[in-house]
């Protein structure tokens, strides 16, 4: 991955949709700028597995879901 503490597994991807399903790995205080696709802003959505994660400006915990609509710009996700 191009971001430090950050790694991606493709679970699949819908062409034409723009839309895939990544499995996310961000170690402890790695940061991942949210919706960054060459094609533009789109939503970003997830499930924590485990530990802490910063979306959005909003704390996640293990077993939260979030989503991010693509409308609201760049943010970031912290580890």
């Amino acid at each position: 991955s191009i971001f430090a503490g950050v790694s991606f597994k493709p679970l699949s991807a819908e062409a034409g949709r723009e839309m895939a399903w990544v499995l996310m790995r961000l170690a402890a205080g790695a940061e991942y700028p949210l919706c960054h696709y060459e094609a533009g802003p789109g939503a970003e959505e997830g499930l924590v597995l485990s530990g802490e994660l910063i979306a959005a400006g909003r704390l996640h915990v293990a077993g939260d879901y979030f989503f991010v609509p693509g409308e609201t710009g760049l943010g970031e996700a912290l580890s």
